[in-house]
């Protein structure tokens, strides 16, 4: 009888239990169809998640708390929707089941939640656990598509607001998939608005437009998707000087939303309505209409009052829009006033209106926002110090620059992908031409040293930091991350490598594509998030002294370094015992329009024409090393590190122009660095010693291919003279080569190469047209170099490429040392087979004979000038094209004279004599 008892009461239980499940799930089927009124879902939410508590189902509880959140996050009530998220995730953790759905679903909305309050690591960790979960159980893109959808997409667009374009871009496209292949129309529209968004921030306004325009054909209701694509349309042709067609726009969207308001058909949208009105406020400003202008920027600042807000991006640009119009009256310290209160808007722990004082990049609700801002700040601070010079002024700007400078520094360490970081480095190039500029000023007022080593470090950031940071990477990777996991990202950047390579890719490469480029994403969120070690050493950079780099240099070596702003030639010599900066004014419009003609000179074959550069290469010497020179104190071995509007230039074809063929390489070795922080990070070179040659053209016919290949006569005694191993015409594959690469410490390359200047990825290295034959230069990236010591590049403009202001030229070259070889010796135009091939044989023999690498190079051409052969092709295109570049030690031991081995046992007899002597001599004489 009891028995039974129990049994009725478990099933009225169950009966009881399954009738709250199903009236629960009727309440949430209903808000799920009144979601566009907040108040009335909300209200069904609750009655939903009240009949799921009654009956336990904690898993239901917390899907309903995931659903309030939303409804809050709609409403911008941010505070409240993360309240709702810890919920769910309480009631998931108390539940006996836990379904991944769910999970993912928490930590989606954390993510998005913390993004919304400015809490950018904390959005970045829940985002990554969402894609880990997702990468781990596939199914639930199918489960909860529309979830998963708006995941990416949410995710996408953040990145892309803080700049990491490409991965963001990756994630809207994916999205977008997602949107297309579910039906989702008005969640399509959405991520079409968004890569919208993103293609107007690189300035691809035509793009933008497209995306707009292709969103508007989806959906013409009025509502507020309209309202915002609209507002999304007027932008971007303010954005592209269209100030007229886009204020209309923008207005229209403006009017749409009061309309929408007025009929209850939409809550306020305060992110919304706040930046129409500072769009259509720039708008105005574009048309000079500034008393308009400010009138709506004000309404921006007023309407965060009313909501007792203090800070956000909109409210930034309103600050710094009306700190502007303030210069344009010739208000300058109300200007300031407005720029201080543009940073702290734009900054969740920042709250100092002291003009001196600047923001640092953590705590930023925007790091580009904080740039712009500051870069007009020192701008209208410079003003200012004309008009009343003060030092204290002067040292005002120059922190204002060197704010920025650090926080454009950091942002580009969070970022995942070389495009990004490549676009942030060339949009905000200018900045250190000011800051160069302040420092400058300052350091000749006071003497004081600090200013000194600042304008040496502002030019060392100014250059090749992307490539910096990757072998900076490269040492820190192994140290903290598991073996399988860098190979599972080796493994992805080859698949992602293999696929950008083909010509056209189809819808389902596509896919594919972009599912890589997330996989890869999520691959270094995750050392981010559970690796702390590499977390630590990634972003807490210890800076390097100048000490440290002359510690590196040895007593005849000196670094030289150059950088070229618009006014002024910088010329920075470090060596063991100095450190002088010359700054000189410069006609930079003169300079670019004579080293373009000297360019074309040496970088043509001449035939039989005479050398037409002489004048040009004295002007040259005169302006680049003549103020150095005479500070070298007969230093002869010289680091070069270029500015990279003349990163093409081989110094050592300059002339003094006192007399004929005075060459700079007769009088100095030359090596070229990236920069300086190269020479203090350098490795020693490998033990290993062996020699691969690699020629694949050497039987005397066309070799045909998608390009025409001629023979190279000479290579194969080049490579056959100089190598232990040798990979010949035939045998010269590619498949070959990346199988035996790495036994090899040094890789002679005497064969073609292809450079794009225009697509840096179609540029490669030729091996022997049999099949797959291209070793490109995003497989070069991906390679494992780390030991190699040298790899001489004989093959044609290996060390040109696409020039990028913040990096130099993406040449081949600069690809091998990103990959981790310790010193490249390349060529800057093309090739003449036979000097080329004479020079890399008395380069390799001088390497063998124990010369470090500059010295080996030095000797070699020497060797050429002195040569019947070298007066033959007596042209600087013969002989001056290889570069060195990078580490300097010597690969092979130095060779020890004969005579040594020789004397030496007469030297051991002659102390064993006198051993013998002076221990007889003891015996005899004590007091000795």
């Amino acid at each position: 009888m009891l028995a039974t008892r129990k049994i009725l009461l478990l099933l009225l239980f169950l009966s009881n239990c399954t009738f709250g499940q199903n009236l629960s799930d009727a309440y949430r089927a209903k808000a799920e169809s009144l979601y566009q009124n907040n108040e009335e879902a909300l209200k069904y939410y609750k009655l939903a998640f009240d009949e799921a508590l009654k009956a336990k189902d904690y898993v239901r509880c917390a899907n309903l708390c995931i659903d309030i959140s939303s409804q809050h996050h709609r409403a911008t009530e941010f505070d409240i929707a993360l309240k709702y998220c810890w919920q769910a995730d309480s009631f998931f953790k108390n539940s006996s089941t836990k379904p991944d759905t769910i999970l993912f679903k928490i930590n989606s909305s954390l993510g998005t939640m913390y993004k919304n309050i400015n809490r950018k690591d904390s959005a970045y960790h829940y985002f990554a656990l969402a894609d880990k979960i997702l990468s781990q159980n596939k199914t639930i893109a199918h489960i909860i598509p529309d979830y998963v959808q708006s995941h990416y997409n949410i995710q996408g667009r953040w990145l892309n607001s803080l700049g990491e374009f490409k991965s963001g871009t990756v994630l809207i496209e994916k999205a977008v998939e997602m949107a297309r292949k579910h039906f989702m129309v008005e969640e399509e529209i959405i991520a079409l608005t968004n890569l919208a968004a993103t293609y107007q921030t690189l300035g691809m306004y035509d793009k933008a437009l497209h995306y707009r325009l292709e969103a508007s054909k989806i959906k013409t209701k009025d509502d507020l998707l309209k309202c915002q694509n609209l507002a999304g349309l007027g932008w971007v042709l303010v954005l592209n000087k269209k100030p007229d067609e886009g204020i209309a726009y923008l207005t229209k969207a403006m009017n749409l939303y009061e309309s929408l308001r007025v009929k209850n058909k939409i809550k306020p949208n305060f992110d919304l309505y706040t930046t129409i009105l500072n769009n259509i406020g720039t708008g105005l400003l574009e048309k000079k209409e500034y008393q308009k202008a400010e009138e709506y920027f004000n309404r921006v600042v007023a309407e965060y009052k009313i909501n007792k807000r203090n800070r956000g991006l909109i409210l930034s640009k309103s600050y710094m829009q009306l700190g502007a119009l303030q210069k344009i009256k010739g208000r300058f310290p109300n200007s300031v006033k407005y720029l201080q209160l543009a940073l702290i808007s734009a900054h969740t722990q920042f709250s100092d209106e002291n003009i001196a004082a600047n923001p640092q990049a953590k705590g930023a609700i925007n790091e580009k926002q904080l740039i712009n801002v500051l870069l007009l700040k020192g701008n209208i601070l410079e003003t200012l110090y004309q008009n009343t010079p003060k030092i204290s002024d002067l040292e005002n700007i120059s922190q204002a620059y060197l704010s920025g400078i650090s926080i454009i520094n950091e942002l580009r360490g969070s970022y995942d992908n070389n495009e990004s970081k490549l676009f942030l480095n060339e949009q905000n190039h200018s900045i250190h031409d000011l800051a160069l500029n302040t420092l400058s000023k300052l350091y000749e007022l006071t003497k004081k040293e600090v200013y000194k080593e600042a304008i040496f470090h502002v030019t060392e950031s100014s250059k090749s930091s992307i490539l910096s940071e990757f072998l900076r990477e490269s040492v820190i990777k192994p140290q903290t991350i598991p073996y399988q996991l860098l190979n599972n990202e080796a493994k992805l950047k080859n698949d992602i490598s293999k696929l950008k390579n083909l010509n056209s890719l189809d819808s389902s490469q596509q896919v594919r594509l972009r599912d890589l480029e997330l996989e890869k994403y999520n691959l270094v969120r995750k050392f981010e998030q559970e690796y702390a070690n590499y977390y630590q050493l990634k972003y807490n950079k210890k800076p390097y002294k100048l000490a440290d780099i002359q510690v590196r240099l040895a007593k005849d070596e000196s670094f030289i370094s150059y950088y070229l702003s618009s006014e002024f030639l910088y010329i920075i010599l470090i060596n063991t015992e100095q450190f002088e900066i010359i700054k000189q004014p410069i006609n930079t419009k003169e300079f670019n329009v004579r080293i373009d003609k000297f360019k074309q000179i040496i970088y043509k074959n001449p035939g039989l024409n005479s050398y037409q550069g002489v004048e040009l290469s004295a002007y040259l010497y005169k302006t680049l090393f003549l103020p150095v020179e005479k500070l070298l104190n007969n230093r002869s071995r010289l680091i070069i590190c270029r500015d990279w509007q003349f990163s093409f230039l081989p110094f050592e074809i300059l002339e003094t122009g006192r007399y004929i063929y005075d060459y700079l390489a007769k009088k100095y070795s030359f090596r070229y660095a990236y920069l300086a922080e190269l020479i203090v990070n350098q490795t020693q070179n490998n033990p290993n010693r062996a020699v691969l040659g690699v020629a694949p053209f050497t039987i005397n016919k066309f070799y045909a291919s998608d390009t025409l290949f001629k023979y190279l006569p000479d290579s194969e005694a080049q490579v056959r003279r100089n190598s232990n191993e040798v990979l010949i015409d035939s045998l010269a594959t590619k498949e070959r080569f990346l199988r035996i690469y790495k036994n090899f410490g040094v890789i002679n390359f005497a064969t073609h190469s292809i450079v794009n200047i225009d697509n840096s990825r179609e540029s490669y290295i030729a091996f022997n047209p049999r099949a797959d034959y291209k070793l490109r230069i995003d497989e070069i990236y991906n390679l494992d170099f780390s030991g190699t010591n040298l790899v001489v590049l004989s093959s044609c403009e290996a060390d040109k490429g696409k020039i990028y202001k913040s990096e130099g030229a993406m040449s081949l070259a600069r690809a091998f040392i990103y990959s981790g070889c310790r010193a490249v010796l390349t060529t800057l135009w093309a090739t003449n087979d036979a000097s080329s091939t004479y020079l890399a044989e008395r380069f390799h023999y001088y390497l063998q004979q124990g010369d470090p690498k500059d010295i080996a190079l030095q000797k070699a051409r020497l060797d050429f000038f002195s040569s019947d052969f070298g007066k033959k092709y007596n042209h600087p295109f013969f002989w001056g094209n290889f570069n060195l570049i990078g580490n300097n030690d010597p690969i092979f031991h130095k060779a020890v004279s004969k005579w040594y081995f020789m004397a030496l046992p007469l030297l051991l007899i002659l102390f064993a004599g006198g051993y013998k002597y002076y221990k007889t001599k003891k015996e005899k004489y004590p007091s000795l």
